[in-house]
């Protein structure tokens, strides 16, 4: 079960905020979805901003359609997933939480794909908080990875349901790496610190220190 991620509960039929104030707020606002290239979501950098769909444009772009836009449903979908939340023109679209047998995510969506802040659990192996677009990881989040061997966490940018950008890994036995990723690996400047706190830094190339 996805964990609160503010002082109230989620639910579709609230208005998102920003993520450090959680995903919902009392009816009302202007808007049921902040768009993904937000200040208030975004720390990364403006190409990473633009490759996950955003610009500095976009921040004067009228926001989506006002709530009386849409209907909220709950629903079993073909594939025996279901979707409970806010639809426009019979696509999820808004707010909504979708579950499957594995997998549940709350959070927002435009044309029928996750597309802005959001939260994912994979069922005892993994979770995800942070942004998406086009149905991916895209711009800052954080990714736990659980295992019998302790959490292992990754904050930073992802692209492409990748790491990519700038982050920091860090595993349970106490070693983690804070620097540049390309394509899901530690590529460009890093320093990476061992469980016995001795420190290398300097140039990785495909996930191997050149020093």
């Amino acid at each position: 079960v996805i964990p609160a991620m503010g002082s109230q509960p989620c639910s579709p039929d609230k208005c998102c905020t920003s993520e450090s104030g959680g995903l919902c707020q009392d009816s009302g606002c202007s808007s049921d979805v902040v768009p993904h290239d937000s200040h208030k979501y975004n720390s990364q950098s403006d190409a990473m901003a633009r490759a996950c769909g955003g610009d500095a444009a976009a921040e004067q772009e009228p926001k989506s359609p006002a709530p009386m836009g849409y209907d909220i449903v709950a629903t079993p979908r073909e594939d025996k997933s279901s979707y409970h939340g806010q639809r426009l023109d019979g696509l999820r679209h808004g707010f909504g939480v979708w579950k499957d047998r594995n997998v549940e995510y709350a959070g927002q969506w435009k044309n029928d794909q996750q597309d802005g802040f959001g939260h994912q659990v994979w069922a005892g192996r993994r979770h995800y908080q942070g942004q998406f677009y086009e149905g991916k990881f895209c711009g800052s989040g954080r990714m736990i990875y659980t295992s019998p061997q302790g959490d292992q966490t990754y904050e930073g940018e992802f692209l492409d349901d990748k790491k990519h950008g700038v982050g920091t890994f860090s595993w349970a036995d106490g070693r983690s790496y804070a620097g540049e990723w390309f394509d899901g690996k530690r590529h460009g400047q890093g320093a990476y610190t061992n469980s016995s706190k001795e420190k290398r830094v300097g140039l990785w190339e495909g996930d191997s220190f050149l020093g």
